[in-house]
């Protein structure tokens, strides 16, 4: 159908953009929902495939972008999100499981199973960390990623955003597949409990969810 996914890089500052070369380039099966780079160097791709939630993949650069190669993963799954809190220990999830690397990315273990999707981490410190993911879930850890506890969000909706501003307050967002109805939740005690932040503007589903300083940020 002529539809690839692509790696786009700037050296710019976002004037203008280059595609780099990725191993699914020349497959229409696939889609990247998820980047994150640990330095100027090295960088990960979360990789889904359109029709089987049993593939899936992440992809690891070590030189900018030039050139990328498919890390082991131990159950092949759709991956939808990556993050790391050093150049060593990392996270990604997607369908069904929580992967953890301490190794940058050479090799994962898996460390939880979960049902259904989860779609973003953030870490608020290099033990506490958190995940959002269809059907309201929110999950937490304590201890690195070691333990995961459900949080109570208090919807059903799904959430696929999510950032922490420091180490009580976190922002998510979200929304109802069928655009009908979106969500944005905030918490000020670190997760246990989540107010629902009123927008009206607009019912489009809402996805992602950055901060440049504890006071402004964009979804």
């Amino acid at each position: 159908n002529g539809i690839h996914p692509i790696v786009l890089k700037t050296t710019n500052a976002g004037s203008s953009w280059f595609e780099q070369i990725t191993p699914q380039r020349d497959s229409s099966d696939f889609f990247f929902r998820s980047v994150f780079f640990t330095d100027i160097s090295t960088g990960f791709v979360a990789v889904c495939n359109n029709a089987n939630i049993n593939i899936g993949r992440i992809l690891k650069t070590t030189n900018g972008g030039n050139t990328w190669t498919i890390c082991p993963l131990p159950f092949d799954r759709h991956m939808t999100t990556v993050y790391f809190i050093n150049t060593s220990t990392g996270f990604a999830s997607g369908s069904q499981y929580i992967y953890k690397t301490t190794n940058a990315g050479v090799s994962w273990s898996a460390q939880m199973l979960i049902s259904g999707y989860l779609f973003e981490i953030h870490f608020s410190d290099v033990n506490t960390g958190y995940v959002v993911g269809n059907s309201g879930s929110i999950l937490k850890t304590t201890n690195g990623g070691n333990n995961w506890d459900y949080l109570n969000s208090g919807t059903g909706q799904n959430l696929s955003g999510l950032t922490f501003i420091n180490a009580n307050t976190g922002i998510a967002v979200g929304g109802n597949s069928g655009n009908s109805q979106n969500l944005i939740l905030r918490t000020t005690d670190a997760g246990n409990n989540w107010a629902v932040i009123p927008y009206t503007s607009s019912t489009c589903l809402l996805w992602s969810v950055r901060f440049v300083n504890p006071s402004t940020g964009w979804i």
